[in-house]
């Protein structure tokens, strides 16, 4: 296996100092960027003094021919279907996946041979979060429109649910591929206040975004984006967990199981962040206030009873 290089060196080693129980944890990354070193280099310091710690990536991954690893932390889509792919006994810990992404892969994996331990820290946010960052930045708009794919359909129905609860309607358009993204959001447009972006990248990636983007500028209607990248290319607002944020939690949770807990159940991430993009709501006559004041208004409503 390659080590993956660039992780801060300080933080590797003070992860790798021999622990009594000799445990071992292998972080595996889809690829090397900025967002898989702070997540891998979060990890590493959750767990440093308590296990020694490799990084490597994905399409280097090979399972131990002999000792398994006491766990493994899979980073991004193609890190966890290289750890499943070889069938692991060791508890998994997934992060930077999605939620439909994370589900997808398990359908997909091999079939285990024992009991397979598989958890995860979603990329994605909590619904919940989701509509109260509609609610806070969009106080008058009620219409919510939804681009869905069948990877994003059960996403859909919960938060068409969770949107009722709170006197919110939900327009979906569902897309079957590609071609059918433009049509369904000029029809979407028609219908709703608002357009909500979910992690699909069968509809949201770098092929379609700006069109997404300028159509709903066009339309007058703003799009709440799941990323900061999203904000900066021109949606309104994104609530989004930052790669060092996930990767901390993912941590703690090995540390959990080094620890000699059960592993814990799939998650989603605990810290957060909010970007804004004030020229857009300008440009569309929305008064909004900083990415922090509106985090912290977020924070408020969720320890809210």
């Amino acid at each position: 296996m390659s080590r993956f290089p660039a992780i801060g060196l300080a933080l590797l080693l003070g992860a790798a100092l021999p622990t009594a129980a000799a445990r071992d944890v292998t972080i595996v990354v889809a690829e090397r960027s900025a967002a898989y070193q702070e997540a891998a280099a979060a990890v590493s310091q959750q767990l440093a003094g308590r296990a020694s710690v490799s990084v490597v990536q994905a399409d280097a991954y090979a399972p131990a021919a002999g000792k398994e690893p006491s766990a493994i932390v899979a980073l991004g889509t193609f890190a966890l279907r290289a750890v499943l792919s070889g069938e692991p006994r060791a508890p998994v810990i997934a992060s930077l996946i999605p939620r439909s992404a994370f589900e997808f892969e398990l359908r997909q994996a091999p079939a285990p041979s024992s009991g397979r331990r598989v958890a995860a820290v979603f990329l994605d946010q909590p619904i919940a979060r989701q509509l109260n960052l509609v609610r806070v930045v969009l106080p008058k708009r009620t219409r919510i429109g939804l681009l869905v794919s069948a990877a994003t359909e059960d996403t859909a129905r919960t938060l068409e649910s969770a949107a009722r609860e709170r006197g919110l309607v939900v327009v979906r358009e569902a897309i079957a591929g590609p071609d059918g993204v433009s049509p369904a959001l000029s029809r979407l447009l028609g219908e709703s206040d608002l357009v909500l972006a979910l992690p699909d990248a069968s509809i949201f990636n770098a092929g379609t975004i700006h069109n997404i983007l300028l159509s709903a500028l066009r339309a007058r209607q703003p799009l709440i984006g799941f990323s900061e990248a999203y904000v900066r290319a021109g949606a309104l607002a994104a609530v989004y967990s930052k790669p060092e944020q996930v990767g901390r939690q993912a941590g703690e949770m090995a540390a959990s199981v080094l620890g000699g807990a059960a592993l814990p159940a799939s998650q989603y991430p605990r810290a957060f962040s909010v970007s804004v993009n004030p020229t857009v709501a300008r440009a569309l006559d929305i008064a909004l206030e900083e990415g922090d004041a509106v985090a912290a208004r977020l924070r408020q409503m969720e320890r809210e009873p």
